[in-house]
């Protein structure tokens, strides 16, 4: 999903937006998307459950090629999760855009 996508959806309640970032690019910064929440990307099973599957997750993180935000992705598909996505360009194409964040 690109940033203008995400950005129209962003409000919507049955969008979820969760920051994956791994820990030391999520401790190095005092901002997040506005309205995502922070879930560990190692330990998926212990969160995931608290969601439910009709909603739409899109997940970020601040690696290339978003490995972090696909390697959660395809553990929600693997457990039956169906609307799951990846921001294209992850934090940093976010942030770059000056689109809505809010300190965590």
């Amino acid at each position: 999903m690109t940033k203008e996508e995400l950005k129209e959806l962003m409000d919507k309640p049955d969008v979820i937006i969760i920051d994956v970032r791994a820990n030391v690019d999520w401790l190095g910064s005092n901002l997040k998307i506005k309205g995502a929440v922070r879930e560990d990307p190692r330990k998926v099973n212990s969160w995931l459950e608290k969601y439910s599957k009709d909603k739409t997750f899109v997940f970020y993180c601040s690696g290339l090629r978003e490995a972090t935000s696909a390697s959660v992705a395809f553990q929600l598909k693997d457990k039956g999760y169906t609307k799951v996505y990846l921001l294209k360009g992850g934090w940093k194409a976010w942030e770059k855009a000056k689109f809505p964040t809010e300190s965590k």
